[in-house]
């Protein structure tokens, strides 16, 4: 631009701030009303769950529908990551449960799931913030391996809830920052469904466990 004596004079910089991402405090809530993959405090990721992850932060299939956190699970290279932001649970070694509702629908329908044996579902905590992760810090879904109570096929388009106690092998409750991970895997072009994740807390174990029956629609 030219000043009014004919002087070129610079365009002022445009700068662009971008929010810190505050811990969250247990206990906590999310209820997916929005859609939590546009939002810059959670992060999207590809990598296979192994005893030593490493995560590309780019993109994953993840995103979001009917109020709830959504990701189709199909094909031979779904390894699908959607992972929260940090959340303080403090240093005072409170037992926190993590609890949350999982519903698998067919990809079209919204009916019944199609038969899917090599798929998974797993919910993931790296216990240093979010700096590492493994499938040993991990409640696994998935047919064929050695722990029966926790079987992917078990799914179904009506929601259930899931419930994950904070500790470690020892079961002393996890403290500090964690960072909670939600993965799917596909490894063959079988079932072609959907899986759905809702109302995510973080907070004291109850006794009194809340119903649960709706339908995916």
């Amino acid at each position: 631009t030219t000043d009014g004596g004919g002087e070129e004079s610079s365009p002022a910089a445009t700068m662009t701030f971008r929010a810190e991402c505050v811990a969250l405090t247990a206990p906590m809530m999310e209820d997916f009303t929005t859609n939590v993959t546009t939002s810059p405090c959670w992060q999207e990721a590809k990598g296979l769950l192994s005893n030593n992850i490493t995560l590309d932060y780019s993109s994953s299939e993840w995103g979001h529908s009917t109020g709830a956190a959504r990701v189709n699970v199909y094909g031979t290279d779904r390894r699908e990551w959607l992972i929260t932001p940090q959340i303080d649970l403090g240093e005072e070694g409170t037992l926190y449960e993590l609890s949350l509702k999982v519903a698998l629908a067919e990809y079209y329908d919204n009916i019944a799931p199609e038969p899917a044996p090599d798929d998974k579902f797993a919910i993931v905590i790296s216990t240093d913030g979010g700096i590492t992760w493994s499938s040993e810090n991990a409640l696994i879904f998935a047919d064929g391996d050695d722990d029966v109570a926790h079987n992917y096929s078990d799914f179904t388009n009506s929601f259930v809830r899931v419930t994950y106690p904070l500790q470690d092998a020892e079961g002393n409750p996890l403290t500090g920052l964690i960072k909670v991970g939600f993965y799917a895997e596909s490894t063959q072009s079988n079932g072609d469904n959907n899986l759905f994740i809702d109302d995510l807390t973080i907070a004291l174990p109850t006794s009194c466990a809340e119903p649960v029956s709706n339908s995916v629609v």
